[in-house]
């Protein structure tokens, strides 16, 4: 509960929901103009090849957006290299690929990078190493953007 019925962003800090329990007060806000990019991630050099397990991020290059949660997006690159990230906020962002979490083990990670602030952070300083930047605008498709893999 916020003191003095302030609103809170979860999109910073998030909440934990148990089973069964109910929230009230909440505010959800909805917005047209999501983007939608696709694309392929291809090797930096012709010899070598991708990890089996790689995923793709876009990472706010914003300074206002990068402790907002909701506007880091993650997928999972496809075995020919493909990926798609659908209902994207406009705005500037990196983008960033890199081994999925537990791709060295058996283990998958079940939560998304960007949930904690460690996280972002890790995300914020590798995209913005990566120099890889876009802009995508209200109702924009990005369709088949290459995006070089550069293994750290």
């Amino acid at each position: 509960p916020a003191p003095a019925n302030r609103p809170v962003d979860v999109s910073r800090q998030g909440f934990t929901l148990q089973p069964g329990e109910r929230k009230t007060g909440l505010i959800v806000t909805v917005a047209e103009g999501a983007a939608l990019l696709n694309g392929k991630v291809i090797s930096s050099t012709e010899v070598a090849s991708l990890p089996t397990q790689l995923r793709v991020y876009l990472v706010p290059a914003e300074p206002a957006s990068a402790d907002d949660a909701l506007r880091y997006v993650e997928t999972d690159v496809e075995s020919n290299g493909r990926f798609t990230m659908r209902h994207l906020a406009p705005g500037r962002y990196w983008l960033l690929a890199r081994p999925a979490p537990g791709a060295e083990s058996s283990e998958a990670q079940t939560r998304p990078a960007a949930w904690s602030a460690e996280g972002r952070a890790n995300l914020l300083r590798e995209a913005r190493a990566s120099k890889v930047e876009i802009e995508l605008q209200a109702c924009q498709r990005v369709m088949d953007y290459l995006l070089r893999y550069e293994p750290r």
